[in-house]
């Protein structure tokens, strides 16, 4: 049996080829270290995030789409809804998305 809680939620593309978002809760203090290295360099935000997580980001539509400097990406979003945690969002390419889901929740 299988308790699924709402700490990490994966959002399903709308349809084939369009992002995957994956939305996880944190502490605040980890929270905050990965919005500090989104802001310094790719090389501090991909060792935050871990190279499966990064080259997914990276690889997003919404982060083709903005063209753009590293510490200016919506790809990765990290906000303090209250309550001490932070939430993190991280926009995945389709395949990397879809991958995740057949693993995480094969029954689905």
């Amino acid at each position: 049996m299988m308790i699924f809680t709402d700490t990490v939620r994966l959002h399903l593309a709308y349809k084939e080829g369009e992002d995957f978002m994956l939305e996880v809760w944190l502490c605040s203090s980890i929270g905050n270290a990965i919005s500090e290295a989104k802001t310094r360099s790719a090389d501090d935000l991909k060792s935050m995030l871990g190279d499966y997580l990064f080259k997914g980001m990276m690889a997003s539509n919404w982060r083709k789409k903005e063209n753009t400097g590293l510490e200016c990406t919506g790809a990765v979003n990290v906000s303090f809804p209250g309550g001490g945690d932070s939430k993190l969002e991280v926009m995945l390419y389709f395949a990397t998305g879809r991958e995740i889901w057949l693993n995480i929740y094969p029954l689905f």
